[in-house]
């Protein structure tokens, strides 16, 4: 292993790229399935919520997976067609809907091998190494999320405003040339 952090955050990213292409191979080979990579997101997203006993809404899956609340309404309804998902009224408040995996949505959908691999090999790890991987995991998320953020509040510049920039300099270093 490396030793610096430059080798180490480049060794985080050869890993994840071997990762994501083992996951996007397991996911091409169970088309079967017909799920999305964004449907199998929320899937998991709301799975993992209801097991902490902590259901989601469509508005704070729509948060976690960084989209509208119309994109979100059109994934819940493709889940709930497929069995996956049920919308259930909270007591408390009839408007607010909260969503839960299905009663037979691990028969519906099993896991992937991508995915068991996954599962089994972090089982086998101590709960202060799995606290500390995860921890470094959702790290990442939050500033990849954060990234996300600030380049959605930056101000949009134009092809043609672009083009016009780079002319401007391209003008401006002949001119300095010359």
């Amino acid at each position: 292993m490396s030793d610096t952090r430059t080798d180490r955050g480049t060794d985080m990213l050869v890993v994840m790229d071997a990762l994501l292409s083992a996951q996007a191979r397991s996911q091409r080979e169970s088309r079967g399935e017909s799920l999305s990579v964004l449907e199998r997101s929320a899937y998991r997203a709301i799975v993992e919520h209801y097991d902490r006993d902590e259901p989601l809404t469509p508005a704070s899956l729509g948060v976690i997976l960084g989209l509208r609340s119309g994109s979100v309404t059109a994934l819940v309804d493709r889940l709930e067609q497929a069995g996956l998902v049920v919308r259930h009224r909270r007591s408390t408040d009839r408007r607010l809907r909260t969503l839960e995996p299905s009663p037979d949505a691990e028969t519906r959908l099993p896991l992937d091998w991508f995915s068991r691999l996954v599962v089994d090999a972090v089982e086998e790890l101590p709960v202060d190494e799995w606290e500390v991987f995860l921890g470094t995991l959702r790290s990442i998320m939050e500033s990849i999320e954060q990234a996300e953020a600030e380049q959605r509040r930056a101000p949009r510049v134009s092809q043609s405003e672009r083009r016009w920039e780079i002319s401007g300099r391209q003008l401006d270093s002949l001119n300095e040339s010359g």
